[in-house]
């Protein structure tokens, strides 16, 4: 009993953990909102226990070689922003030590999750 209580309170201090460094993520990536992309809003931030999503961080795109209808749903990061976004991880998770897995969803969402 005392393994499975032991096991069960490993777990809750994880995703906890988790949790905390989710919204510590959230609020870097949020300061650093690069110049010239919009305000974030709450509405672009969905917050869980194990999952962040975030929608207009940094500028867009439309992909080399799809045609814009004006209703593009696959938008991809400017290269300006993707690097910014590669830096400001790798800063989080070398400060956090931890690991930021993360990727392009669909009308500008960015999905974040910690491992």
């Amino acid at each position: 009993m005392k393994d499975l209580f032991m096991k069960f309170s490993s777990f809750l201090k994880e995703a906890v953990n988790k949790k905390e460094l989710l919204s510590d993520l959230k609020n870097a990536l949020v300061r650093a909102q690069p110049a010239g992309a919009g305000r974030i809003t709450s509405g672009d931030i969905q917050q869980e226990s194990d999952r962040l999503g975030i929608r207009y961080w940094g500028t867009w795109e439309i992909p080399k070689g799809e045609e814009d209808d004006g209703d593009y749903d696959w938008e991809v990061l400017s290269d300006a922003s993707a690097k910014k976004l590669k830096s400001i991880i790798a800063d989080f998770e070398k400060v956090n030590n931890c690991k930021v897995l993360y990727q392009m969803s669909e009308k500008n969402w960015i999905d974040f999750s910690i491992k």
